[in-house]
């Protein structure tokens, strides 16, 4: 990269120079490319990192490659200024080793880890562990346009976000916040990870293909609605869990299990699950159950709760 001038960061909420996510360093500066003033996007090491040269124009957070049009730019812009947009929210619960972890979300179907020329929209740098990102969990908002889109994860030494010993255990959402539904979840993914989707994001059906009782979009799992004799829906005994997430709602999980006759709840199998969910949102859950006797168990990954509830 050529010569290098520095300038303050913006100092706003999601800590950012020009736009982009933790790219301020530890001494509260942008790095600033000396011949064109626009402004580098902090990797690993200084401002090395070879897919994220340049930062966004101010105000747009967004990054397009030489061959973009300049009117695809613009379109993008004003969409999103004019408020035309939809908010997917990514959340994320770093392991031990921050430094590993990047995310992008790139325009269409193509990737900066499969494809050299990517239309990209928003992007983290690898997070800084002398930033408090260590084991810490971390939430990003941003107003995508109707439109298809791709979110990708990377992990730089090939071992995502859990469960190598030593490691840590780490996880990401990514979620619709209008109507909160997962769109992407997952921590085991080696080298990286990447679904594409669109917005306004409606759900496929509930599907478990590969019949490990898991729900493949949101590896939870969800009981079955019972059938009548003429074949209708038919439900005695409801379960219901109405929920308000805080402003981390990657943290919050939980289970329903069967009552385990040794008394140990983990003993018990799980008849529904849920989570992780988007952050500060209304849920109300029902689910139809067998009759029986069951233990509801509620986690936080954070260890403090539904902080900042009312």
């Amino acid at each position: 990269l050529p010569a290098a001038a520095a300038t303050g960061c913006a100092g706003d909420a999601s800590d950012s120079c020009s736009g982009r996510l933790h790219s301020c360093t530890s001494e509260g500066l942008c790095v600033l490319d000396a011949d064109d003033g626009t402004c580098c996007v902090l990797g690993s090491e200084g401002c090395a990192s070879e897919l994220f040269d340049i930062c966004a124009p101010v105000g747009l957070g967004l990054a397009v490659d030489d061959s973009a049009s300049d009117e695809a730019v613009r379109d993008f812009a004003a969409a999103v200024e004019g408020g035309e947009c939809h908010n997917v929210e990514i959340g994320m619960i770093l392991d031990r080793h921050p430094e590993e972890t990047r995310w992008e979300i790139t325009k269409g179907r193509r990737n900066s880890v499969e494809h050299a020329n990517v239309n990209l929209v928003e992007a983290s740098p690898f997070y800084d562990p002398d930033k408090r990102f260590t084991e810490a969990s971390d939430t990003h908002v941003i107003c995508l346009p109707d439109g298809k889109y791709t979110f990708t994860i990377v992990d730089s030494a090939g071992d995502g976000l859990c469960c190598t010993p030593g490691k840590g255990e780490g996880r990401y959402a990514l979620t619709y916040q209008e109507s909160g539904e997962i769109i992407a979840h997952g921590s085991e993914f080696g080298d990286y990870a990447a679904k594409t989707f669109s917005v306004p994001y409606v759900p496929p059906p509930f599907n478990d293909g590969d019949g490990d009782g898991l729900e493949d979009r949101t590896g939870n799992v969800i009981p079955t609605m019972p059938l009548s004799p003429d074949g209708s829906g038919s439900c005695e005994n409801e379960f219901g869990l109405s929920l308000r997430t805080d402003d981390y709602g990657v943290e919050t999980t939980w289970e329903l299990r069967r009552r385990a006759e040794s008394g140990d709840y983990a003993d018990g199998p799980v008849v529904a699950s849920g989570g992780p969910y988007t952050s500060d949102k209304k849920y109300d859950l029902a689910y139809c159950v067998e009759p029986g006797r069951y233990t509801f168990v509620f986690y936080d990954w954070q260890c403090d709760g539904l902080e900042g509830v009312e």
